[in-house]
This record gives structure tokens, sequence and C-alpha cells, in this order.
């Protein structure tokens, strides 16, 4: 071995080499800063617009549905109060003597009907009312009340815990959602509500049994300007639908219908008992059943008269013949010779 081949150790600065490629961290940190930055600005945008949605809705919940929203909480409980005071109250029969369920007919009516037995509390009240359904006793009245239960069910934005959802909600579809309600219930359900609590009359029927054919109701109405008790009376349903006998134009035929007890028939019943307490007159008929063999004679006559005008062949029209025309006969004298 030459002395060319043998070189002196020396010191080798092994930073610069690596085993794998070089990693470009100063380009990795830059994009890395650049991507938390982005997300940065799009969550403060979101946010601001979230924060701008959340204003939006309460300010048109301050302006347009708060200044409602307490008249119609005050005008409610008002209510309230009154279905829990006549469910004990003493049912004699009380009426003023200047009211007339006719004069009436045009007037803003709220209407409530419920069981006695759920006019406890506000909250046995709601429940019952939104579980109610229509009846005829108004119409039979001659009046379009408006019933209490749409105050209930168009509530949501006037209690005090849906503002608080708003303030509360992180959620943008949620506010989106809320938002839309808020815009719904200022279109469909504000003017509804303004006409309630404009109206000066309200009736409550309180049910005092499992239905209103068999069993009592009791029926109030007051004056809301004047805080004044128009009618207290207790009603029980003693209607009855007349079976209808139709006789045809030509008289010869008796059609009978016969229909059992309607809801109508109750509703409208109840009605007329309220009229007749108001002193406004009552329909009755009074009527003496026929004797049934003298019934059933006439009906077996008209029906064998329509059978035999049936039968009956059409004969045309012919004029009398000489052989069938009787000549008249002169009326002779005899004289004696």
């Amino acid at each position: 071995m030459s002395d060319k081949d043998l070189l002196p150790a020396s010191y080798e600065d092994i930073s610069s080499s690596s085993f794998g490629p070089k990693i470009p961290w100063k380009w990795i940190l830059l994009i890395g800063g650049l991507i938390v930055m982005i997300i940065t600005v799009v969550q403060f945008g979101q946010a601001r617009d979230l924060s701008a949605l959340r204003a939006r809705i309460i300010e048109v919940h301050e302006n347009q549905i708060a200044p409602l929203s307490n008249r119609a909480m005050e005008f409610r409980e008002r209510l309230e109060g009154l279905v829990t005071e006549a469910a004990s109250a003493d049912m004699t029969t009380a009426v003023n003597p200047r009211f007339r369920f006719s004069a009436i007919h045009n007037a803003q009516v709220i209407y409530l009907r419920i069981p006695a037995e759920a006019a406890d509390s506000p909250e046995s009240i709601r429940e019952a009312a939104l579980a109610a359904g229509s009846d005829s006793i108004g119409a039979c009245l001659g009046i379009a009340p408006i019933s209490l239960r749409g105050m209930y069910e168009a509530d949501a934005p006037l209690r005090d815990d849906w503002i608080d959802e708003i303030r509360e909600a992180e959620d943008r579809q949620r506010l989106e959602s809320l938002d839309y309600q808020i815009g719904q219930h200022v279109q469909r359900d504000l003017p509804l509500l303004m006409t309630m609590v404009q109206s000066h009359l309200f009736m409550l029927v309180l049910e005092r049994g499992s239905n209103r054919r068999e069993h009592p109701v009791d029926v109030f109405l007051w004056d809301l300007r004047r805080d004044e008790l128009l009618v207290k009376a207790q009603a029980r349903s003693r209607g009855r639908l007349l079976s209808v006998r139709v006789r045809t134009a030509e008289g010869t035929a008796i059609r009978e219908h016969r229909s059992g007890i309607t809801t109508g028939a109750v509703d409208c019943s109840i009605a007329q008992q309220l009229q007749r307490a108001t002193g406004e007159g009552m329909i009755e008929v009074r009527n003496t059943p026929p004797d049934p063999a003298e019934r059933d004679r006439i009906i077996a006559e008209a029906n064998g008269t329509l059978e035999a005008a049936e039968q009956e062949p059409e004969t045309p029209n012919s004029e009398p013949t000489d052989e069938g025309r009787q000549e008249p006969q002169a009326a002779t004298e005899s004289t004696d010779d």
C-alpha cells in the first residue's frame, strides 16, 4: 500500500446530511399559518352573521311582538281567572234584564268550552282548550265566536323562554328556524291575537259530565269592557229531531225521514235554553201522536193510490161518436078526443 492510498482522518459536519428528503419547514409553517388565518376569518364572519341574525330577530320581537305580548298575556290571564272563579260559582240563573243574544250577532266574542274539572289552574285550562273541538252553540245563538284555543296555539313567541332561546342559540340553522317562525307569527298570528284582545265579550261553557247530550252545562257570558256578568245559567239538552213527512206535489205519496239525536241538535237545544233564560222565547212543538191504526190506513190508501196511478194505461183523447151520443127526446103531449 502506497502513501497516496492513505489519507489522514478529518471532521465531517453531518448536519447537512440525512437519510431522508429535506422537509421544507418554513413553507409548512407558512401554509399552516395561512390556513389558521383563513379559518379564523371564516369563523369570525360566521359569528358576525350569526350575531346580526340574532339581533334582527330580537329587534323584530321587541318592536312588533313584545308590545302585544304583554297585553295578550294579561288578557289571557284575566280570562283564566274568570274561568277559575266560574268553576266554583253558584249556578242560580242570573241574567242582565237588558241583555239579548240577538243584540250581539255582530259582536266579537271570545269562546271557550272545557270540562269543569279542568278549570282549576291555568295549566289545565290550557291543556283542555287545546284538546277542545268545535261545537254549534255559538252558531245556534247567531254569533260567530273566536275560540280561545287560538291564543294558546300561537303563544310560543309571547313567552319569555322563547326570547331566551334566541339569545342562547349558537347554531345558525336553529336561528334561521326561529327567524322563519317569527316571520310566520307576525304575518299569520298577530292579526288574530290583536282581534282577540280587542273583543269585549267572553262566553264560557263548562261541561258537568262526559258529554253535553246527557249532562248539563254551565254557561257564562261577560262584558269585558264593563267587567260585568251578563248571563249565568245552567242548561241541559232537550233537543230532538222531529220526523218529517213530505207530500209530493201530486199529493199521492208520503215519505218519512227519521233521524236520531245529533250533536248539532244538542247544541241548538242548549242555545234555545239560553235564549229562553234571557226572555227571547223558545221554539216548542206540542204534538199529539196519531192513532197507529189510523196512521197506517192513511199511508196504505196513499200508497194504493200511487200504485193505481202507475198501473192505469193512458187512453188517447177522442171525440164521442154519434153512436155514443144520446139525442134528447122531445116531450109529447097527449090530448083526449
